[in-house]
């Protein structure tokens, strides 16, 4: 697993699954990089955030994450959120976006979590 590899997710975007009939989403991306805990590039060992540009939404979190042989590599969980001051009707507001970018858990670090 590594930059510019292609994954996939599948998963229900929670605002467009329709409860009585679910019908999974299957999304593809790739990764952008690969970071240890605090967001940084670090040797592979170190890193178990997997930073990727599949189109998830809320609902999506807990979704498996594959690669292109069909194995799961992440788990996906969170997106970046983008923080900007705005003026709006001569008020100075902060606006927050969804970043294209999401993360996701390496599924192989999972055992250590639970242990």
């Amino acid at each position: 697993m590594g930059v510019g590899d292609a994954v996939y997710v599948i998963g229900f975007p929670g605002r467009l699954t329709d409860v009585a009939n679910p019908a999974a989403t299957f999304l593809d991306g790739h990764i952008g990089r690969l970071t240890n805990a605090a967001g940084r590039p670090a040797a592979f060992a170190e890193t178990w955030l997997v930073q990727h540009d599949a189109a998830t939404t809320r609902g999506m979190s807990g979704s498996p994450v594959f690669n292109g042989q069909g194995r799961v590599v992440a788990v996906n969980g969170a997106s970046y959120r983008e923080e900007d001051d705005q003026t709006i009707a001569g008020k100075k507001t902060e606006v927050v976006k969804d970043s294209p970018y999401k993360l996701a858990l390496r599924v192989d670090l999972l055992g250590a979590l639970v242990k």
